[in-house]
């Protein structure tokens, strides 16, 4: 299976040295320096401890403040210790942690001021007395387990605080009075003139003892001179290691998914690419950054598509810039240096990039969903594989909420088994699996249990015997760390839906799918639309726009039907008219002009839902346990439409643009030979709904292998908030 994860992880091991065959080898010291979007591309990839691993010792955001301090004789505000023994001051501020005082035990993390050459400045017998004395000179609390990792200057203590004292990273890096000279820094930015002036900057101050700037695009030729010219001038020129093109402007989120910007990104948001304020540069700005992100993806990859995308809109425009930039890059490189690489899965053949629009599938995005990842995005919102399961708080003020932050890893097993399950089906596996791993610790205490007993009883026993139960021991204090880490896994996901579930509760949200689910699939309604929206006690009001306005895109509607909505959703404190309803009614109307030329795909499908019983105890007697039968979605109707040379006529219409073909112009022609290998890439945002669909597909056909690829990650909130914009935008042209 393609992971377009593990390559452009293994292009970021590259950049910090590290080859596949030195997978054992001593790193040696460096300093991390990225901007936000750096931080962004490589949070969902490594984590702290990989990075250890890769010989990062500090790392930190480019426009840090951490000039070098020469003989300063006055240290910042502090809490010192100093002595003969070469301990040195340790600046630290103050921090009030009132959320944090009902916890019995606290992990703080104290970044020490180090050389890197050889000792830490504080000995680990030394730790204890430093903190005790000067940052609780009133308690007696003692400290339990202090440790100290010398290479890497982490001190992790647990104590009882009432009031928490951090090493903040700008202190920690200008409390040096010397520069890094044995350290080198390796940079991952953005191209931008502030990033540049800033590695200008350090060089200039002389930080650190060598430079690798790796560009997550390419450096423009003015920023390249302006770089050169300054390495000249400064003498540093043999300190610049390398200046790389890293082609990584995309961030990962799962093997087989990607983005383009966060989900608080507007630059590519669907607001920005249909704003008809919008002006022709902004428009081409937009779509300059697709085409840089998508080249990225395939120059990481290392193969060069075939692209296909429908007659109009933007999609085409961005294939045509798309495929004259490789055009470019094979031109000007005299060969396919970039794009020359064998697929994962070791196939010849070359991939399909297929381009769409969101305009073609807005239903998807504000449909309720139902399964577990979807549905944790839809309600509490997940950026760069983290959630926040914010709740409802009675004793906050109104409208207040609170929730504990959960990042789903990618070690995992739980959630990568069961994040597209329909939340039944994942709320009883809960269950069984807390029940197995239960029986896991029992059978570890028993083998530990019987092994002293056995000890006891027969201190004669034969040496094979005594060998057994040392190998099983062995085993089984290998496999306790695995077990508790997976234990707390699954503690977590019991919290969160636990929470899901009060969210379902008061919300209705399982009244809506099912309702939203017979309007999509065409079948007969069990209730009115009206019964829902016209009753402000059903769910919330988004919740009631959502399901009106999927009736208004995908169902048989009848003007008294839509005209009762409107007015009950007036009542209810909503604009009148809708911003939203006005730019989807345009929408509508310049969808049934062009539906000769180019057919909307429409939601297939028998049932899309079953009533089953959740066999799991999360689940309140108010709440239906719905268990969906899949159906294949637009997007995935399409992918399989080409990837397989059909003639539907959902297709027929489509582009192919072949970037090897030089001087070849756009035809209307399907593959030779069905498509192994699939990257789906949707212009104006998607969601995991979309994504798990794409999954199951795969799952129905083992051959085949998607990629599903977004300009942004949004749900139903994001979206909607973006429809009000935009018809406020039209009702001002």
């Amino acid at each position: 299976m393609m992971s377009i994860r593990r390559a452009q992880a293994t292009a970021i091991e590259r950049m910090f040295g590290k080859e596949p065959a030195q997978a054992h080898k001593t790193p040696s010291w460096k300093a991390f320096v990225y901007d936000s979007h750096g931080m962004n591309v490589i949070s969902p990839l490594l984590n702290v401890a990989e990075l250890r691993d890769l010989g990062v010792t500090v790392h930190y955001r480019i426009n840090l403040s951490r000039e070098p301090l020469p003989g300063q004789s006055t240290p910042p505000p502090s809490c010192t210790h100093g002595d003969a023994d070469g301990t040195r001051t340790l600046p630290l501020t103050q921090c009030d942690v009132p959320t944090l005082t009902n916890l019995s035990t606290l992990s703080v993390r104290v970044l020490l001021c180090t050389t890197l050459r050889t000792t830490p400045f504080f000995a680990l017998e030394r730790i204890p007395t430093l903190f005790q004395t000067h940052m609780y000179p009133h308690t007696n609390s003692a400290f339990k387990s202090p440790y100290l990792l010398t290479d890497t200057c982490l001190v992790v203590i647990s104590i009882n605080p009432t009031r928490l004292f951090l090493c903040t990273p700008t202190l920690f890096l200008n409390c040096l009075d010397d520069p890094w000279l044995d350290v080198e820094a390796v940079y991952m930015c953005l191209p931008t003139q502030d990033n540049v002036k800033r590695i200008i900057q350090d060089m200039r101050e002389n930080v650190y003892a060598s430079y690798q700037l790796n560009f997550l695009t390419p450096l423009p030729r003015d920023l390249l001179e302006l770089l050169a010219e300054a390495t000249v001038e400064i003498g540093c020129v043999s300190k610049v290691e390398r200046i790389f093109d890293l082609y990584g402007n995309f961030l990962c989120l799962e093997d087989d998914f990607f983005t383009l910007t966060e989900s608080d990104d507007d630059s590519l948001s669907f607001f920005a690419l249909n704003d008809p304020s919008a002006r022709d540069d902004d428009i081409q700005k937009c779509v300059s950054q697709i085409v840089d992100g998508l080249f990225s993806v395939f120059a990481t990859v290392g193969t060069l598509p075939i692209i296909f995308a429908p007659p109009t809109g933007s999609p085409r425009y961005i294939a045509e810039q798309l495929t004259r930039r490789f055009r470019d890059h094979i031109k000007g490189t005299r060969g396919t240096t970039l794009f020359s690489r064998i697929s994962e899965t070791g196939s010849f053949q070359r991939p399909v990039l297929i381009l769409l629009d969101r305009q073609m599938d807005l239903p998807s995005i504000l449909h309720h969903t139902w399964t577990y990842q979807a549905l944790v995005h839809d309600v509490f919102g997940i950026r760069l594989n983290r959630t926040v399961d914010n709740v409802l708080d009675t004793n906050l003020p109104d409208g207040s909420t609170k929730g504990d932050t959960f990042s789903f890893e990618r070690t995992d097993r739980f959630w990568h088994r069961c994040r597209g399950d329909p939340i039944p089906t994942v709320a009883e596996r809960s269950g069984q699996e807390v029940v197995e791993c239960r029986r896991k610790e029992q059978e570890l205490k028993s083998i530990g249990g019987d092994a002293t007993a056995t000890a006891a009883e027969a201190p004669d026993v034969g040496e094979a015997a005594a060998g057994v139960d040392a190998q099983q021991l062995t085993a089984a204090i290998n496999s306790l760390p695995e077990i508790l880490r997976q234990r707390n896994f699954l503690t977590a996901h019991t919290s969160i839906l636990t929470k899901l579930m009060q969210s379902i509760e008061a919300r209705k949200l399982d009244a809506f799918y099912e309702l939203e689910e017979e309007i999509i699939s065409k079948k007969a309604l069990s209730r009115p639309v009206t019964e829902l929206i016209c009753d402000p006690t059903q769910g919330l009001l988004e919740d009631r726009l959502r399901l009106f306005f999927i009736y208004f895109l995908d169902g048989d509607t009848k003007p008294e039907e839509l005209s009762e909505c409107q007015q009950a959703l007036t009542q209810q404190g909503c604009e009148d008219p809708l911003p939203s309803l006005t730019y989807l009614k345009s929408l509508k109307e310049l969808e049934a002009m062009s539906q000769a030329q180019a057919p909307r795909p429409q939601h297939v499908g028998n049932t899309l839902f079953n009533i089953a019983h959740a066999g799991a105890g999360l689940f309140s007697k108010g709440v239906k346990a719905l268990l969906p039968t899949y159906a294949d979605l637009p997007a995935t109707r399409v992918v399989d439409a080409i990837i397989n040379c059909s003639k539907d006529k959902l297709v027929q219409e489509y582009l192919c643009f072949d970037p090897k073909q030089v001087h070849a112009q756009p035809t209307k022609t399907q593959l030779k030979a069905p498509a192994e290998a699939a990257y789906v890439f949707v212009v104006g945002g998607g969601n995991y709904t979309e994504y798990q669909n794409l999954a199951d597909y795969c799952k129905r056909h083992p051959d085949k292998n998607v990629v599903y690829g977004t300009t942004q990650l949004m749900n139903a909130s994001q979206l909607f908030e973006q429809l009000t914009r935009l018809g406020v935008s039209a009702s001002t042209e």
